[in-house]
């Protein structure tokens, strides 16, 4: 079974640069896959074009934040607030990969006053069903909260956090800094100010 190869995104906490949310990533074919006689082929990877067509990432919007967030993009939903990755598209520097492969980003979440709880978050690969992981702890019960969410690999991740009843999901593709190549020179650019940071 052919796994999707997506990347989300989020607004690194310690990274607050602004990386536009407009642009159209244009589209590039595939290569048939050839099969040799020793047996079938593998699969082959998708582009970043064609994982952010298959991975239906979610849009920035929602009610304004209260102060606090960085700017935009983030989604929100007069409850709970997250900072998102431009484009939909999270892009994880080496430093931020493990020895097993996890991919770690930091997002940054904001409890509205009506959901005032410790925030929990969980979520997995839309493809695989590959659960993540995510730390974020000692932030108390309501307002600002930065998480690290460990993706166990490159794919298209939705994304939950909740609070105090109330609970916010969003859809983001994962790649690394491999992916460069492959982006828009507009995007590329500032990705990789990112990526060699």
């Amino acid at each position: 079974m052919r796994r999707l190869i997506l990347i989300s995104g989020a607004v690194a906490v310690a990274a607050s640069a602004c990386l536009g949310s407009n642009s159209s990533l244009g589209g590039s074919s595939r290569a048939p896959v050839v099969g040799g006689t020793a047996g079938p082929a593998a699969p082959t990877p998708q582009s970043v074009a064609e994982a952010l067509r298959a991975c239906t990432v979610s849009t920035p919007g929602g009610p304004t934040p209260p102060a606090g967030l960085p700017p935009a993009p983030y989604i929100g939903n007069g409850r709970v607030w997250v900072g998102l990755w431009p484009h939909g598209l999270v892009i994880v520097p080496r430093s931020n990969i493990g020895r097993d492969g996890e991919l770690r980003m930091k997002f940054m979440w904001w409890r509205g006053s009506t959901a005032r709880g410790l925030l929990h978050i969980s979520g997995n690969d839309v493809a695989s069903g590959a659960p993540l992981r995510a730390r974020s702890r000692g932030y108390g019960l309501a307002g600002f909260n930065a998480s690290s969410i460990f993706f166990p690999g490159p794919g298209c991740y939705r994304v939950t956090g909740r609070a105090g009843g109330a609970r916010l999901t969003f859809v983001t593709l994962v790649r690394t800094c491999s992916a460069l190549p492959q982006l828009p020179p507009s995007w590329r650019q500032r990705y990789s100010t990112w990526c060699n940071s």
